[in-house]
């Protein structure tokens, strides 16, 4: 088979679940970037059946997919950098002593 087929772009999920931990994921733009990247895939796809199996000429379409594919899976794989940052960023914030409950702090006259 000439054509990469999907499963090709899916090898890195079965990574996903060990990054859980230090990913916060922010719903609505984590889901949006799967969408497009999914939308991305599929359209792509259908330019590479097209291509491959039903012997059309259609080397421009799947080269511009292939572009927009690309832009889809960078997006989304900065979207997962980017809940990574946060998460950090949430971890190493300090932490802020409550020093009205008899703790050790100035006292306030």
């Amino acid at each position: 088979n000439k054509v990469l087929t999907a499963q090709y772009f899916v090898w890195w999920w079965a990574m996903l679940p060990l990054a859980l931990p230090w990913l916060s994921w922010r719903r609505w733009a984590f889901g949006r970037s799967l969408l497009l990247w999914a939308v991305g895939e599929v359209h792509w796809l259908l330019w590479a059946y097209l291509l491959e199996f039903r012997r059309w000429p259609v080397r421009p379409g799947v080269w511009g997919a292939s572009c927009a594919f690309l832009a889809a899976h960078l997006w989304l794989l900065s979207e997962i950098r980017h809940s990574a940052r946060l998460h950090a960023a949430a971890a190493a914030a300090p932490k802020v002593r409550d020093c009205s409950s008899g703790g050790t702090g100035p006292k306030a006259e």
